[in-house]
């Protein structure tokens, strides 16, 4: 409740800001399935060029089986979200759950995930501190967002925020890291 309220605030106070949170509404979930439409597409007509220029070689056929596995289409589907933005790397932002709110990922890790969703990836790790985490960058198929999950505790909610530049930027990050009293 009071995330939201603070992301509402921010919104008003500053209109280009890009939230993505973990549990994203319906403009998220249309942009997925507008980037998975496009990758069965895209898959579709790869395949209908390869009957052509072949002509039903055995080899050929088992690549075109290999494609329409729904994890690759899932990969296809995120990689293909992301190849349209042009927001440099170095302006996302991965953050965090923690108790004492929104934490953010150091530039590296951040940089890290951010390559790794855009390249296809769906679930990584990273080391942080001495920790071993699993992260997982999409939603998954129970509806939850991206999460990260150290050994034997429960799974912490990711965020992936697009900072604005300059000054707009500064002030975005500086209203992200307040945790109130």
């Amino acid at each position: 409740g009071a995330q939201i309220m603070v992301d509402a605030e921010l919104r008003k106070r500053i209109p280009n800001v890009k939230l993505i949170l973990g549990d994203s509404a319906a403009d998220e979930e249309a942009a997925t399935e507008r980037a998975k439409n496009e990758a069965e597409e895209k898959i579709r007509r790869e395949k209908e060029e390869k009957e052509k220029a072949a002509a039903g070689s055995d080899d050929e056929d088992e690549e075109e089986g290999k494609e329409t596995d729904p994890a690759k289409i899932a990969a296809a589907a995120a990689a293909a979200a992301d190849q349209g933005n042009d927001v440099p790397v170095d302006r996302v932002v991965w953050m965090y759950e923690s108790d004492k709110g929104w934490q953010f990922h150091e530039n590296e890790v951040s940089r890290d995930l951010e390559e790794k969703l855009r390249s296809g990836v769906t679930e990584t790790t990273i080391h942080m501190g001495e920790d071993l985490l699993i992260v997982n960058l999409v939603k998954g198929s129970d509806g939850k967002g991206p999460s990260q999950t150290k050994d034997g505790e429960a799974a912490k909610r990711l965020r992936r925020h697009v900072k604005g530049e300059g000054l707009q930027g500064e002030w975005e990050m500086i209203s992200l890291r307040h945790s109130p009293p």
